[in-house]
């Protein structure tokens, strides 16, 4: 009589596996809400661990802009930008160092 392995078992494969090995952005200039003097001419992002950077967009009121991504893969990235006022949305989409695909999004203001 076995049962107590076999539950063991089961609940290991129920948990979330590698949840925390995910990268996840841990900081970035602006940052998330914050309200910064203008105009930004870089935007900065730096990630837990290792990111493959596929896509850095950014909306304010006259639509959506692509920023370049000079290199892809690291844990911190600069990235040209030329935002005057307003009030931007930023989203990035990439590759964490586990493989998975990851993305994020939040929001900015310039006076």
């Amino acid at each position: 009589m076995r049962p107590i392995p076999s539950v063991l078992a089961l609940a290991a494969m129920l948990l979330p596996v590698g949840a925390a090995a995910h990268s996840v952005l841990r900081t970035s200039v602006p940052e998330a809400g914050a309200v910064v003097a203008g105009p930004v001419t870089e935007i900065s992002l730096a990630f837990a661990d290792g990111m493959r950077l596929t896509r850095v967009e950014v909306e304010g009121a006259d639509g959506p802009v692509q920023l370049e991504i000079a290199e892809p893969a690291g844990t911190e990235f600069v990235l040209p930008a030329e935002l005057a006022a307003g009030a931007y949305e930023l989203r990035w989409i990439g590759l964490a160092a586990d493989g998975h695909p990851t993305k994020g999004v939040f929001a900015f203001e310039v006076e």
